[in-house]
């Protein structure tokens, strides 16, 4: 006879407390960082790099394994700087503690979410759309000519607006025109495959295109350097240009078609929302005020926070950017970011970024260890979030080569953006698997090539410009 509180016990157990696969992920990482920790406790010195060893590996193993969402992760780094990095009792706060949560108002934070109102203006007045579908219809249709026009395009709004956005966008725009394709068609392939590869990489162009530039800049500025918005576009958006350019060749030579001609006019043709006017030219006026004076800051001296105020405070006082709009900020998205920031200052200031720098052989040659770095900030970014990433290896990086913040900075910024092989890689790389026109091996041939010669294009770059 069957105990029939034994069986609601089971069920209730069972409703309440499952045992999922993301609990047993969470648990049995922590245990396992712990564990390593414990192997490693010989080669750190103090009981802050030792926490801060354990903490690096557990944050990275819940990032790799997506056991928790990576805001969360971000939160709990901030929690756990907090109470237990230099002694494990709840109790006993850790000195200047301020400094773990001051990553909040961190300059970088107000950039990003200056660029996020600029987004929401344009996605909400349909300038994005609008001038994307312009632009396509008079630009020709041949194949591979719309093809590198779609990604040169993603690419610049990538440099301005999310590039989760913008793959969206873009997908929106080309949709109907990809629907109505021949299912083994090979364009379908190498436009599900470029948009979101040029939306990656167009992320370089700007301090506001990819959360690992903002982590970089904000390192940069945090040393007292003079290195602002114009001085990361002109590195930035040269190398995003040509890796666009260079991706489409590649989907170009792997894709070909016989098709002559793509109706991008008439597939676009949807419903029109009534836009006000007065509201466009308001985010037009916007805009341009806001990018000039983010690239003229050296001539006037305005801090490029300060400008971010201009969309946040116009958007919110004239109703384009309203209370829903508002909620539906990437909240998380900054959330990363300071979990990120203050990883970094862990690492560092624990004394663990040293540690870890004395275990990596001695190598007397600053383009060697930029390309290492270029490539584990490329590799760790195809398996982990970009921004985590960033924030483990600059503070190592910068432990290294000291005397070289910029150099090692914005190569581990810039090649974390250069991860394309997995789905899971990029939130583009995701959003065109979800549409249905890949399977994940279609991302191997230009993540493996991306992978292999961008970083040392990047770091070889950066030494010659340095």
């Amino acid at each position: 006879m069957i105990d029939s509180r034994y069986e609601a016990t089971k069920l209730f157990i069972k409703e309440r407390w499952p045992l999922t696969r993301k609990v047993t992920f969470l648990l049995t990482i922590a245990l396992l960082s712990w564990l390593v920790a414990l192997l490693l406790r010989n080669y750190v010195s103090t009981q802050a790099s030792f926490n801060a060893l354990f903490l690096l590996l557990l944050a990275a193993g819940w990032w790799i394994s997506e056991a928790m969402p990576p805001f969360a992760v971000s939160l709990f780094i901030i929690g756990f700087s907090i109470y237990f990095l230099e002694d494990l009792s709840p109790a006993v706060l850790s000195q200047d503690w301020e400094k773990y949560t001051n990553t909040w108002s961190n300059p970088i934070i107000w950039i990003l979410l200056g660029g996020f109102f600029l987004a929401i203006g344009a996605q909400s007045t349909q300038l994005d759309k609008a001038f994307s579908e312009n632009v396509l219809q008079r630009f020709g249709n041949t194949p591979k000519r719309q093809l590198l026009l779609v990604m040169l395009l993603t690419a610049v709004f990538s440099m301005f607006i999310s590039n989760t956005s913008t793959t969206v966008m873009m997908f929106i725009i080309v949709g109907p025109m990809l629907g109505a394709l021949d299912q083994d068609e090979p364009m379908r392939k190498a436009f599900a495959l470029g948009i979101p590869a040029a939306a990656t990489v167009g992320g370089m162009g700007t301090v506001i295109g990819s959360s690992p530039n903002a982590i970089a800049l904000g390192t940069i500025q945090a040393a007292g350097l003079s290195f602002g918005f114009a001085e990361w576009m002109a590195v930035g958006m040269p190398l995003a240009l040509v890796l666009t350019v260079l991706l489409w060749w590649l989907f170009v030579q792997r894709f070909p078609t016989r098709l002559q001609a793509l109706n991008f006019k008439d597939e676009i043709e949807a419903p029109k929302v009534v836009v006000i006017r007065q509201d466009r030219w308001i985010v037009i006026g916007t805009f341009m005020l806001t990018i000039s004076l983010w690239v003229t800051q050296p001539m006037h001296g305005l801090p490029i926070a300060a400008v971010s105020f201009i969309p946040i405070v116009l958007f919110s006082v004239t109703g384009i950017v309203k209370t829903d709009d508002f909620k539906k900020l990437p909240w998380d998205t900054l959330v990363l970011i300071a979990g990120g920031l203050t990883l970094g200052v862990v690492i560092h200031d624990s004394g663990l970024a040293y540690h870890i720098s004395q275990l990596i052989p001695a190598v007397d040659n600053t383009l060697i260890i930029l390309i290492t770095f270029g490539y584990l900030a490329s590799g760790l970014s195809n398996i982990m979030s970009n921004t985590a990433a960033t924030s483990v290896l600059i503070p190592i990086g910068l432990t290294i080569l000291p005397n070289e913040i910029v150099m090692i900075s914005l190569t581990i910024g810039l090649c974390a953006s250069t991860a394309l092989i997995l789905p899971i890689s990029t939130p583009p790389n995701a959003i065109a698997y979800a549409n249905g026109y890949l399977q994940q091996r279609d991302f191997r041939y230009a993540g493996i090539i991306l992978g292999i010669f961008a970083p040392s294009v990047i770091a070889i770059f950066l030494y010659l410009l340095f």
